[in-house]
């Protein structure tokens, strides 16, 4: 499977996919060019060598952007990447007082800290 083809599998509607009669046109550079119909956007998409993507089909009326396959990748690539892990530390030393320690647990169940590391 080559990356068009898998571009093409994630995302709902591109080109010719799009069966909207009239769609809301957003060029590459983010202007609005307005309401027009899908034939003479999907014209103007290839004059420009991009691609047609239906951002929200489910909008009146659905809104379209032209954009490159790099993008298209790039959107994708970002989307589906992990997001990064945020871990929190708390240090108690063996001599602490009692309101010190009544503190740092009413912290730890104010965040819901779930995962304890203990390092001896």
């Amino acid at each position: 499977m080559n990356k068009n083809n898998s571009v093409k599998n994630r995302l709902s509607l591109i080109n010719e996919e799009i069966t909207f009669e009239e769609i809301f046109l957003i060029t590459e550079s983010g202007e609005k060019i307005g309401l027009i119909s899908r034939n003479d956007a999907l014209k103007k998409a290839q004059e420009m060598n991009l691609n047609l993507i239906c951002l929200s089909p489910r909008a009146s009326p659905p809104i379209c952007k032209m954009i490159s396959e790099r993008e298209i990748f790039n959107k994708l690539k970002k989307k589906n990447k992990p997001a990064k892990q945020i871990t929190k530390e708390i240090k108690i030393a063996y001599h602490i007082g009692k309101n010190d320690l009544a503190t740092k647990i009413n912290y730890i169940e104010k965040k819901k800290i779930a995962r304890r590391k203990c390092n001896n």
